[in-house]
């Protein structure tokens, strides 16, 4: 599944399949695009595309760095299992986050609900 080696310049590479899925999972979580992500780790949208679609080797350094951004650990983007586990307290972020967009879509419906009033009268 995956396996790691040493390149000429002793730096540690990482070889995985469904490694790029998860990083894409990962970055759509996030609301990146491949852009700001490219930016924050300083490569190019070219290399990014390439680790997402499992096209190039991933140095470990660059690996780790992800795994900062993302705040997940280094092992969960090297699990087999292709689910990525979000931490308690990011769940509870996007659960806060649904139930605001929950309140705002009421609070258009009461809106439609008046204008239509209004515009009957």
């Amino acid at each position: 599944m995956f396996g790691t080696e040493f390149c000429s310049t002793n730096i540690k590479k990482v070889t995985m399949k469904g490694l790029g899925d998860k990083i894409r999972i990962l970055r759509y979580k996030k609301g990146w695009s491949q852009e700001i992500l490219a930016q924050k780790l300083g490569v190019s949208i070219f290399v990014l595309s390439q680790i997402e679609n499992d096209k190039v080797d991933l140095y470990y350094v660059l690996l780790v760095k992800m795994a900062q951004l993302f705040n997940v650990p280094v092992y969960a983007l090297l699990s087999i299992d292709n689910n990525v586990e979000l931490k308690p307290t990011e769940l509870e972020q996007l659960e806060q986050q649904i139930s605001q967009y929950d309140d705002y879509i009421v609070d258009l419906r009461e809106n439609i609900v008046d204008l239509k009033e209004q515009l009957t009268k």
